[in-house]
């Protein structure tokens, strides 16, 4: 008796501790195949650092300013309560360029819009140039979304311009997309989750277009 007993807390033990290993794995493999990817490419790379070493004596307090990114009309913001897509990205981008800890100071700049400013990104970028100037920015980040075409994936152009000569530095296009609707509805299929197709997420776009484009500068593995 005691040896049936002893039998069905260990088989009882051994189906909990598969199960937990089935889950883990599962839930792994879930997220690989489910997230998000980008496909970077860099048409002026640089690497900042060596361009930084080169450009300014060391422990120079090197300025950086970003502009929120242009971006289609049905993604720009209201104000500072109801940011639009541009301040969402250019916000993580912020986050992101800081815990590099390549350049000491980083800022976003308040002006967020002017008239042809969506225009000029692929003709100067003169009027981002001279609100960096003005605020006495060495480099300016600037960035434009493309319109998507579809809900899924998002394709956004970045610069890195020294004020002083207006000279495009650093340059690249990221296209990110992401499969968490065919995750959702998978997980729907199994009943594990409720299927929201209204779901954009915007936010997981947002963090990996960022993360794409700060390891294409800092010359870091894009994945």
């Amino acid at each position: 008796m005691k040896s049936t007993k002893h039998l069905s807390i260990t088989t009882a033990k051994i189906l909990t501790l598969t199960t937990a290993v089935l889950l883990t794995v599962g839930c792994t493999f879930v997220r690989s195949q489910f997230g998000e990817t980008c496909k970077t490419r860099a048409h002026i790379p640089v690497v900042l650092e060596d361009y930084l070493s080169r450009r300014f004596a060391t422990h120079s307090p090197v300025r950086i300013g970003l502009i929120p990114f242009s971006t289609p009309a049905n993604l720009s913001g209201h104000d500072i309560e109801r940011p639009g897509l541009g301040n969402l990205l250019v916000q993580e981008l912020h986050r992101r360029l800081l815990a590099s800890g390549e350049v000491p100071i980083i800022e976003i700049l308040t002006r967020q819009d002017w008239p042809g400013k969506k225009e000029e990104f692929f003709t100067g970028n003169y009027g981002a140039i001279g609100q960096a100037r003005n605020a006495g920015y060495d480099l300016v980040f600037v960035g434009f979304v493309e319109r998507s075409r579809a809900a899924n994936q998002m394709e956004t152009h970045a610069k890195l311009i020294e004020v002083d000569s207006g000279i495009t530095l650093w340059y690249a296009t990221t296209n990110v997309e992401t499969q968490r609707s065919n995750r959702s509805e998978l997980l729907a299929s199994l009943w594990l989750d409720r299927e929201r197709p209204d779901q954009l997420y915007i936010e997981k776009m947002i963090n990996k277009t960022s993360a794409c484009l700060v390891d294409s500068l800092t010359d870091k593995q894009v994945s």
